[in-house]
């Protein structure tokens, strides 16, 4: 599963750069991952590139709130607003990606694959999940939301 969604975020970070960065190589022969360069800038999307790492979380927590509460919540409304969360975790994966590929190009790349890379994904994640909470609160049962402040 982590191959196909790093080939999407692959064409999908390849799109992006393509805009800001002109031209584009994208490679999807690696069994190790598919590989992106943008300039003289090439990295590999592997596994923890995907974001079935993110997605995972997103569900286990999303899974943790319904169950917390679930005989007071309305599972149509949480049904529903499971999508959004899928799509909205995949998309900020691919953010994170492209922000990645833009630090190594115009700032560092040392500090873009060693500190950008290890810890943007759980400060991304901490961020959407709060946007997230906050957006759908009124569909919610707000004493879910106690514990966050």
């Amino acid at each position: 599963m982590w191959f196909l969604l790093s080939s999407i975020v692959t064409k999908i970070v390849g799109f992006l750069l393509g805009f800001s960065e002109g031209p584009i190589l994208m490679d999807f022969s690696d069994p190790s991952g598919p590989r992106l360069q943008a300039k003289d800038f090439k990295v590999g999307i592997s596994a923890a590139c995907s974001g079935i790492d993110s997605l995972q979380l997103f569900i286990s927590i999303f899974a943790f709130l319904f169950f917390l509460d679930w005989k007071i919540l309305n599972k149509k409304r949480m049904a529903i607003l499971f999508i959004p969360g899928l799509i909205g975790t995949f998309f900020y994966n691919n953010v994170r990606i492209y922000v990645l590929m833009l630090v190594a190009l115009y700032i560092d790349r040392t500090f873009a694959i060693n500190t950008f890379h290890t810890n943007a994904g759980w400060v991304f994640f901490l961020i959407f999940f709060f946007i997230f909470c906050n957006l759908f609160i009124t569909y919610f049962d707000q004493r879910i939301f106690l514990f966050l402040g």
